[in-house]
């Protein structure tokens, strides 16, 4: 079975929000968030001329429990079908897609079925979507969802260019590395304070094709933070002098986490909330967060 990691952050809408005291900095407000989108979709389908109406559908099946919490979502699809004279018909369908909380590392695991979400990027979304509801706005707060990427990916695709263009990595404003990500976490944390900028996009551009980056210490760095669902980038490059210019994205390179097996919506129903804790304890470390001299979220 195959998922998304997708590294959920929650940023204040007003930066001196957690400062005030009114609201905690706590990941739980995201789970509260979730059982409100789950039980308001559950109130559009018996009532639904009185709600906005939304493609997606969502299903806690684990509500939030010692870190974890579990469930099934999916997005309106749209099948034909014939009646007994041979009509078309438009028939709803909405395909199961499980997913699984790992609060510790701030973590949606997701699995991959791009026949209802083409990539992580739409998955992360119609989470971001869900969760961001009037219990969030309520409380000041705003949730953005990106996937866990490759490292080497981005080396990979940049390496397959001859002449680089440009390179831009936008950067999600940090609640969750700390100590692992130190220097970046503090500029980012006085570029908010001076601006509320809650994402950041740094750019590096040669128009000649020239861009070099490559043994740079900041672009090291800016990847790391990307890889770890702190952001997104972008390569714009040739591979020869003369061909067209291609923009390659982190969108194509989401981290795929597999597990043995495969766990239907029918049988999650089964599970507990620690079946669910083993299961993370299994392969947390595909998408971790951490390095060797960090053991704890800030």
């Amino acid at each position: 079975m195959q998922l998304y990691a997708l590294r959920v952050l929650m940023r204040p809408r007003d930066p001196d929000l957690f400062s005030k005291g009114a609201v905690q900095k706590d990941i739980s407000h995201f789970e509260n968030a979730m059982v409100v989108a789950a039980k308001n979709l559950h109130m559009t389908s018996s009532t639904p001329s009185v709600h906005k109406k939304t493609s997606y559908t969502l299903k806690l099946s684990i509500k939030p429990t010692d870190g974890v919490m579990a469930g099934v979502i999916s997005k309106l699809q749209k099948i034909k079908g014939h009646d007994k004279d041979f009509r078309e018909y438009d028939v709803d369908k909405y395909p199961p897609i499980v997913w699984i909380w790992d609060k510790v590392e701030q973590v949606l695991l997701v699995e991959r079925k791009t026949a209802v979400f083409k990539d992580a990027q739409q998955v992360a979304k119609a989470f971001e979507d869900l969760a961001n509801n009037d219990y969030l706005a309520q409380l000041g707060l705003r949730i953005f969802i990106e996937p866990c990427l490759e490292m080497e990916d981005f080396w990979s695709e940049y390496h397959r260019l001859q002449f680089i263009d440009k390179v831009s990595f936008t950067l999600i404003t940090p609640n969750i590395f700390g100590s692992s990500k130190q220097a970046l976490t503090n500029d980012l944390r006085k570029l908010e304070k001076d601006t509320n900028a809650n994402t950041v996009t740094t750019i590096f551009e040669n128009k000649d094709g020239n861009l070099k980056l490559k043994g740079s210490h900041w672009a090291e760095t800016l990847v790391d933070w990307v890889k770890d669902g702190g952001g997104s980038w972008l390569i714009k490059g040739r591979k020869t002098l003369k061909s067209k210019s291609t923009t390659v994205s982190s969108n194509q390179t989401a981290k795929i986490v597999l597990i043995e097996g495969e766990i239907s919506e029918i049988e999650l129903d089964g599970y507990s909330a620690n079946d669910i804790k083993e299961i993370i304890a299994l392969h947390q470390n595909r998408y971790t967060f951490k390095n060797a001299k960090s053991n704890c979220l800030d």
